[in-house]
């Protein structure tokens, strides 16, 4: 016996009719499960086998297209059969995801800590990044890349470069940080440059102040130091006056002070002579010793007086000639190339022409 369902002659099921439910299987799926940018979506391919079919027989299937957001994209086919007996299968759905992803992440700095070039800081701490993408629900960390402390002590550096790529190898644009910062606890040192110190001299026509300089092992070149001063101190007999000249450095390295002091006199008033002792015979003859006079001299720089050894000539006026005319020698002072004429008076002082004395008068004749 034979019965025709839908137009398709099948065979009759002994003792009943055709209730047996084809089966839908998938031949092809291409699913890019999650992939990023897929070049293209092949949808799969189904089949039914029925036992009323002596094969297989392909199932085109339904779909509503892609969905969802780009990061999350899908796409579900299903097939459905139902054989000439109105025997349903049970319908096979096939689902595809993957991400239409071509925006590049964005890296930022969180935390920075740079010394800016400070001096000797206590620690150096790292910056810190994160990236956020269009597919990310929040910012995630990245951790950056350092070749660590570079460039001499004066001027040292440091990078640190953040990079990030995301799933679908979008390659955010690298994101640097550079510290900078300068290691020197060297102590610079200060030199006299020029000195014009009176030394102690008298009334100097000007003061010319000294000059200085410090050099440091960070400055290319030696700078300019200008010292200080309090200006001229002391007594115009003893004036002084000292520049001290001070440097520190940027990194507060203070170099050891360095002081120049002048000595000068400055003194216009004339010292006083006195006489402190004097023996003048006031011309008494033949005097036995003459004791020259002693001198001292007073001045306002001095703080006592001080001896002054006079000079002298020696002895001038008329000199000693010895007469002897048959009579004891007689002594007396005669002017030069000239005879007076001496007064005897036995026995007294007696005195001559040409203001010649005599100590003891003793008989002579007239010259």
């Amino acid at each position: 016996m034979r019965v025709q369902c839908s137009g398709t002659v099948r065979s009759l099921i002994p003792g009943g009719e055709d209730v047996v439910i084809p089966v839908i299987s998938v031949v092809t799926s291409a699913d890019p499960a999650g992939a990023c940018n897929p070049s293209s979506i092949v949808a799969p391919t189904f089949e039914a086998t029925d036992n009323c079919l002596a094969s297989a027989v392909s199932v085109t299937p339904t779909t509503a297209g892609p969905t969802g957001p780009a990061c999350a994209r899908t796409q579900t086919w299903t097939a459905n059969y139902t054989d000439a007996c109105t025997n349903a299968a049970v319908a096979v759905s096939v689902t595809y995801t993957w991400v239409e992803d071509v925006v590049i992440p964005v890296i930022s700095v969180v935390t920075s800590a740079d010394p800016a070039g400070t001096c000797n800081p206590s620690s150096i701490v790292a910056p810190t990044f994160e990236a956020t993408d269009n597919c990310l629900a929040s910012a995630v960390s990245v951790t950056p890349t350092t070749a660590g402390p570079t460039g001499p002590a004066c001027a040292r550096t440091q990078t640190w470069t953040a990079n990030y790529t995301d799933a679908c190898t979008n390659a955010a644009v690298p994101v640097s940080v550079t510290y900078t910062w300068v290691e020197d606890v060297v102590v610079p040192v200060i030199s006299v440059v020029t000195s014009a110190d009176p030394a102690g001299t008298c009334n100097p026509a000007s003061i010319v102040a000294p000059t200085f300089e410090a050099t440091d092992k960070w400055v290319a070149s030696a700078v300019s130091v200008t010292p200080t001063t309090a200006g001229p101190t002391g007594p115009a007999c003893a004036r002084t006056q000292t520049w001290t000249a001070n440097y520190t450095d940027a990194c507060t390295n203070a170099a050891v002070p360095v002081s120049v002091t002048y000595t000068w006199v400055e003194d216009v008033v004339i010292p006083v002579i006195s006489v402190v002792t004097s023996a003048d015979p006031a011309g008494a003859c033949n005097p036995s010793s003459i004791a020259a006079p002693t001198f001292e001299a007073t001045d306002n720089c001095l703080a006592s007086a001080v001896s002054v050894t006079p000079t002298t000539a020696g002895p001038t006026g008329p000199h000693v000639q010895e007469h002897k005319h048959g009579q004891p020698t007689i002594q007396m002072r005669v002017p030069m190339q000239q005879y007076g004429k001496c007064h005897l008076y036995l026995g007294r002082r007696c005195s001559y022409s040409g203001n010649i004395r005599c100590d003891e008068c003793r008989p002579c004749r007239n010259m």
